[in-house]
């Protein structure tokens, strides 16, 4: 399977081929193709200034429908304590957690995705 374009959508299916791959206890050969260094930024999420504010607020921006929370323990547990589901994040924090939450469903199919 390939997946062209790790924004956060391409990034987003990349994610859940992988967990559905894991669940469902099926091989897969899963080829990520785009430029940038890294998955799960884009354009969008690439910039580091810190007043490029994401547009949404964080309560909003999980990659997991069913725990709308995930997004805002991350930042919790990624250097921002005190963040809140009603606070705007810095667009460069979404990309860095679409690179993490990715990375680490990578390392979670180790043996199932390739």
């Amino acid at each position: 399977m390939a997946v062209v374009g790790t924004g956060a959508a391409g990034t987003m299916v990349a994610l859940q081929l992988c967990e559905t791959a894991v669940r469902r206890r099926v091989p897969l050969v899963l080829l990520l193709i785009d430029p940038a260094p890294e998955a799960g930024r884009g354009r969008a999420y690439a910039g580091r200034e810190a007043r490029h504010l994401l547009n949404v607020r964080a309560g909003a921006m999980s990659c997991y429908p069913d725990d709308p929370a995930h997004f805002v323990r991350w930042l919790c547990r990624h250097g921002q304590p005190t963040v809140s589901a009603d606070d705007f994040v810095p667009r460069h924090r979404y990309g860095a957690y679409l690179a993490d939450t990715l990375g680490q469903a990578i390392i979670a199919a180790t043996g199932t995705v390739r």
